[in-house]
């Protein structure tokens, strides 16, 4: 567009009541309500998805079923981890126990099922954009940063996909977020929140305990030397 339409379009613009905005400005505006129109299908999407997760009864990924199982033997008292093969079940748990003792509750009340490990693996998914756009808010003071973060956080296929499943993924995901949290949370003169930071701290460290080989450098990084086959005994 030449400058001289550019200036006319801008005087247009001057003239409707309670507005001043020049040319450039409201392509940037008209670029942003395009930018969210394409992040609300992507929300929408996202959401249309993980309901059809929810209510499939049926496994959707191969390690579904065993964290089930998982929960299933923990109810009935036995244990997870076996240290050899040698007798039935003839079962190996890969993961640490506590996305175990999260979804046992969904078993014990409502029987075998893979909808509340899928709903929490959404719910997750949910809060984990909404602790990233506030991230984003507390250090740019932006809001449509913000919102932009989260949306696009919602649209990326693999978070589309893997929200939708009975997998520890997302559950870590957010604890570890929140846990990130006191790291852009501060008061007036760069001191950290005090009140609240010991425990979204352990929220980090609870993210490690999730997966056995996060486990392992959380406690590397402490300077402690982890044997793995021990820890799964």
């Amino acid at each position: 567009m030449q400058p001289d339409s550019e200036k006319r379009f801008s005087s247009a613009l001057a003239l409707l009541p309670g507005h001043h905005l020049t040319f450039q400005s409201a392509l940037e505006l008209l670029a942003a309500l395009a930018l969210l129109l394409v992040l609300s299908g992507g929300a929408w999407l996202f959401l249309r998805t993980e309901v059809l997760s929810i209510t499939f009864p049926y496994p959707l990924d191969y390690g579904e079923a065993p964290l089930v199982d998982q929960a299933m033997r923990l109810l009935a008292g036995e244990s997870l981890y076996h240290p050899t093969l040698d007798a039935a079940p003839y079962t190996i748990s890969n993961y640490p126990p506590l996305y175990v003792v999260v979804i046992a509750p969904f078993v014990a009340l409502w029987g075998p099922n893979f909808w509340g490990g899928r709903l929490l693996s959404t719910l997750s998914a949910l809060a984990a954009g909404i602790f990233l756009a506030l991230i984003v808010y507390r250090l740019r003071r932006d809001a449509l940063a913000a919102l932009i973060t989260a949306g696009l956080f919602w649209a990326f296929p693999f978070v589309v996909h893997w929200s939708g499943l009975l997998r520890i993924t997302f559950w870590r995901s957010l604890l570890a977020w929140v846990g990130f949290t006191p790291s852009c949370v501060r008061l007036k003169g760069g001191r950290a929140c005090s009140p609240v930071l010991p425990c979204l701290l352990q929220l980090r460290i609870l993210a490690n305990l999730t997966r056995l080989r996060r486990l392992s450098r959380h406690l590397s990084g402490c300077g402690l030397s982890v044997d793995r086959a021990a820890l799964s005994r």
